[in-house]
């Protein structure tokens, strides 16, 4: 009988209602994070039936031609990259020089002591376990994520739109997601001479993290600074020692071809100056000096976008940002005011999205920094879902279709989602969400 009466007490019963809770959530959990892996599985087999090195939108085969180029002794800025390409049986004429920075074709160069094809694989494979690095810094135990909750974000982190592009055109950002990462790790335990020389090696390969600098000037970060200032200078004093004067000076005229109408005016095109001018091109009407409107415009929008990233970053205290919660805004503010910033750059936004994930989790994230945050997450997964949305309530999109197909749009939704992110610091309107 005291048996009977404690198992009939209220205190047993609150224990076992809470014990079923817990029982059922956990269940619940780990039943979304195997369909999400499954769902990872299926996606990453859809993936791999479309990578091939011979496609027309190849850019590994831009990355070989340029770097056997140089092997040959020719001026990769100059030579016919098309050309050399037939040679190997790629197909890949655009672009028609090199437009990378000499120490990426550098670097690239010993891709070309293989054969294309098995190059190839080997730069798919690269560009596959520095992705998985990256997620293992970001999300691993020192994000403080639970195990489920962790193996669900990197299950959606890998589900993302722009790392199938990334793929797709057997791209080079994921080396660069992986030395953010890295970066940002590397400030955190205030290993600063390390944040420094990894920023300067992206920097290098890519030119727009350079402007991260200004977070670390922001952070009063000036050791990391001057370490970065150094890397850049020595990384581009050898890189011109062994490329030579006249081919390195080279870069800057052939990469202006990524500027040319053709290659902005596309729906892949992210970037706040390649918006800017679809409008000016495809609506306004300004007669001769049309272009200078549109480049005023984009410095305005430019030097506007920046000034908020630095009223945030300074807004932000020091105690509030151990997360790194502001470097993320500004990785998302480097994509953006870059010039061009096809598909395939917003997979740098794995890394503020992983930031916002660990501060929800965490309960120390905003609602509406975490919903504009899936709202962009959504539309970069589907970029048609915005046009079906404003057609599904009576708006006619057919005349603006240019703009809403845009891929600047889910930027702006994550760009917003980060600054709200470093800004909102109302805690009765933070959320957690829990494994």
């Amino acid at each position: 009988m005291a048996v009977l009466d404690r198992l009939r007490s209220p205190a047993t019963a609150d224990r076992l209602v809470a014990w079923t809770r817990w029982a059922v959530t956990g269940v619940t959990s780990v039943a979304l994070v195997a369909t999400l892996w499954l769902a990872v599985v299926l996606h990453a087999g859809a993936v791999y039936r479309t990578l091939r090195p011979n496609g027309p939108l190849c850019d590994f085969c831009a990355y070989y031609g340029s770097a056997l180029a140089f092997r040959r002794g020719v001026n990769p800025y100059a030579a016919d990259i098309g050309t050399i390409e037939r040679e190997f049986g790629m197909s890949n004429d655009i672009p028609p020089h090199a437009t990378d920075p000499p120490a990426f074709i550098l670097a690239f160069e010993p891709f070309t002591l293989l054969s294309p094809h098995v190059g190839y694989w080997v730069w798919a494979g690269l560009n596959l376990v520095t992705l998985l690095w990256a997620l293992v810094v970001l999300l691993g135990k020192r994000s403080g994520l639970s195990t489920t909750a962790a193996l669900g974000l990197a299950a959606l982190a890998l589900l993302y739109g722009p790392v199938a592009w990334h793929f797709y055109f057997a791209q080079s950002k994921f080396p660069i997601l992986l030395l953010l990462v890295l970066v940002a790790r590397c400030l955190r335990d205030g290993d600063e001479a390390a944040a420094g020389l990894l920023l300067a090696l992206a920097s290098l390969l890519r030119i727009f993290p350079l402007l991260l600098v200004g977070y670390l000037v922001l952070r009063g970060r000036w050791k990391a600074l001057i370490y970065c200032a150094a890397g850049v200078a020595i990384g581009s004093v050898v890189t011109t020692a062994i490329f030579g004067v006249h081919d390195s000076l080279g870069f800057f005229g052939a990469s202006s071809f990524l500027t040319a109408r053709a290659m902005q005016d596309l729906d892949g095109n992210a970037s706040l100056a390649g918006f800017i001018s679809r409008l000016f091109w495809h609506l306004a009407r300004l007669g001769s000096h049309g272009d200078l409107w549109r480049l005023a415009a984009i410095a305005v929008a430019s030097l506007g976008t920046l000034a908020l990233t630095t009223m945030a970053t300074v807004a932000c205290k020091a105690e509030s940002d151990q997360d790194s919660r502001s470097f993320g805004l500004w990785i998302v503010t480097s994509v953006m005011l870059f010039p061009i910033a096809f598909d395939y750059y917003l997979v740098l936004l794995i890394i503020p999205l992983g930031f916002l994930a660990t501060a929800a989790y965490q309960g120390r994230a905003s609602r509406r920094a975490l919903w504009m945050a899936i709202a962009g997450y959504l539309l970069t997964r589907n970029p048609g879902a915005l046009p079906f949305l404003l057609d599904a309530i009576g708006i006619q999109t057919s005349y603006f279709s240019f703009i809403i197909y845009s891929r600047f749009f889910p930027l702006l939704l994550e760009y917003i989602s980060a600054f709200w992110l470093v800004t909102d610091f109302l805690p009765d309107d933070a959320v957690q969400v829990s494994s």
